[in-house]
């Protein structure tokens, strides 16, 4: 498909920059702490805390603004621009740096925020375990009353090579309310977890796969 003058700006923008977002990040972090070590400056040091935090939200907030991702099946690579690849590497400051993340887990409740942030739909009293990956942050829907085990991983995602063309299929995971999600256990684009759904520990969810009710082993 030819690409668009959008697509064209979008590409000279951030087709050759996004590479080196980490880089970018990583310096401007350093830089904003050394300086405020030289100045005696509280408000730089609060700067320079928040730099690896919000420069990528609001980056991939304006860039989702402009180019919105296209959910469902695509091709990349190629002229037109990708959102999906901006936003990937927009991302990966988090893992080169997972520490950077496991930090919220210090205060009750900031992961939640953290993902709602991104435009992920967040229920209440959720419960991550700090060692959860979540990538595409922004196309996670969990309802009220989760408690997600430890190494459990999200993925809205999944690239293949289709006849030499690179595949992309996107789209959102959505848990229900009251679920238990056994620690290891991998969700991939499209899953859907029923509400009231226990799961054991390493499940595995392909693509679009659904499950029904409880699914653990009865003790008693």
């Amino acid at each position: 498909m030819k690409a668009s003058k959008k697509d064209i700006i979008m590409n000279l923008l951030f087709k050759k920059t996004l590479p080196f977002f980490t880089l970018f990040v990583s310096i401007l972090f350093v830089g904003t702490l050394i300086l405020s070590y030289q100045k005696s400056s509280c408000a730089l040091l609060a700067i320079a805390l928040l730099i690896p935090y919000l420069v990528p939200l609001v980056l991939f907030r304006v860039i989702c603004a402009i180019y919105p991702m296209k959910i469902g099946a695509s091709f990349f690579g190629e002229d037109k621009f990708s959102p999906w690849i901006s936003s990937y590497r927009i991302q990966q400051v988090y893992l080169m740096f997972p520490i950077l993340e496991r930090l919220l887990f210090i205060v009750p409740g900031l992961f939640n925020l953290w993902l709602r942030l991104w435009g992920s739909k967040i229920g209440k009293n959720v419960n991550f375990i700090p060692g959860v990956e979540v990538v595409d942050r922004g196309h996670i829907t969990i309802g009220d009353n989760v408690f997600i085990g430890n190494k459990c991983y999200f993925s809205p995602h999944v690239v293949q090579v289709r006849k030499g063309r690179f595949f992309l299929y996107y789209k959102g995971i959505t848990i229900g309310d009251n679920c238990f999600l056994g620690a290891f256990s991998t969700f991939g684009p499209g899953t859907e977890i029923a509400s009231g759904t226990s799961l054991p520990s390493g499940s595995y969810y392909t693509v679009n796969k659904k499950t029904p009710g409880c699914l653990m082993p009865d003790y008693e």
